[in-house]
């Protein structure tokens, strides 16, 4: 009996557990998503299907920034940003480290760094945008065949002390949760 009710204590412990550890981080995004401000950063998608992650779309931002320090490859850094005139995302400074001047910065990676030229390239933790399987299909088709000239396609992300997150992606003024319902219906 005390050895039923030893087990009986583990297991109820070991699924509070593994409950309490996935609550604590989507409770912590949603914080951030609440609390941050909201930047929406252009993005063109990346060509083809990524098989390693096949219910997400990668999007590229423009991630090139010419600097003055010598950078490493993998190496941490910081951007801070700021709204343009048109109000979308504009990287205004890339540090190594963590700025006390400003609450909108994110933690990025080094990319690639061209000595030559000095331009680093970031690599920014809110590159992908996740959906059910046949919904990616229909944005990531709509996203394609749409003539990027005459179309704005943007990422809304909230930042908050150095980490971002990817709230909605909006294709032509629409969301792309929105899209595919009028999709489905046409």
């Amino acid at each position: 009996m005390n050895k039923k009710k030893l087990l009986l204590i583990v297991f109820i412990f070991t699924i509070i557990i593994q409950i309490s550890i996935p609550m604590k981080l989507i409770l912590h995004r949603k914080k951030i998503i609440d609390e941050g401000t909201v930047f929406k950063f252009e993005f063109v998608l990346y060509r083809g299907y990524y098989v390693y992650d096949p219910k997400a779309i990668r999007l590229h931002f423009n991630n090139k920034f010419k600097i003055n320090e010598r950078w490493r490859y993998n190496e941490i850094g910081y951007v801070c940003i700021k709204k343009n005139k048109d109000g979308y995302a504009k990287i205004f400074s890339l540090s190594k480290s963590k700025p006390s001047e400003t609450k909108n910065y994110v933690r990025i990676l080094i990319s690639k760094y061209d000595s030559k030229k000095h331009i680093a390239y970031v690599s920014f933790p809110f590159n992908k945008f996740y959906m059910n399987a046949s919904s990616l299909l229909k944005v990531r088709k709509v996203c394609e065949n749409m003539n990027i000239k005459n179309r704005k396609m943007y990422a809304l992300v909230s930042i908050k002390n150095g980490e971002g997150v990817l709230k909605d992606i909006i294709i032509d003024g629409k969301s792309a949760i929105d899209l595919i319902g009028e999709q489905s219906c046409s």
